[in-house]
């Protein structure tokens, strides 16, 4: 059977701009860990959703081409971490946490949305 469990994400967190920022991502019932290869997605108001980077099983990133280096993602006290450097004003918008359960992904019910 296909593991259920909610995405646990903070609402609203505010950063400065040229500033660094952590995004945090649990999940219901336990410890975000290598094999949910945590994902994070980013979508612009108005604009179709993007995948920024993710985290393999041995917690090494993955990022499609085009990504920045201020962007990192890992994993870290039994949860997922986006870590935002030098937050720039094109950083706003909403970001998703996927987490792999083995067999599906689980469904996307919560988000964080970064203002600068």
């Amino acid at each position: 059977s296909v593991a259920q469990f909610t995405v646990i994400q903070e609402g609203t967190i505010t950063a400065s701009l040229g500033g660094s920022v952590r995004l945090p991502c649990s999940r219901s019932d336990g410890s975000v860990v290598g094999s949910n290869q945590p994902t994070w997605v980013y979508q612009a108001l108005g604009s179709v959703p993007k995948g920024l980077v993710g985290s393999d099983a041995t917690n090494h990133n993955i990022k499609p081409p085009g990504i920045s280096d201020r962007l990192t993602g890992s994993i870290s006290g039994g949860s997922a971490v986006l870590s935002i450097i030098n937050v720039q004003a094109a950083d706003d918008g909403e970001y998703y946490c996927v987490l792999w359960t083995g067999s599906a992904c689980t469904v996307l019910q919560t988000h964080t949305k970064l203002n600068k």
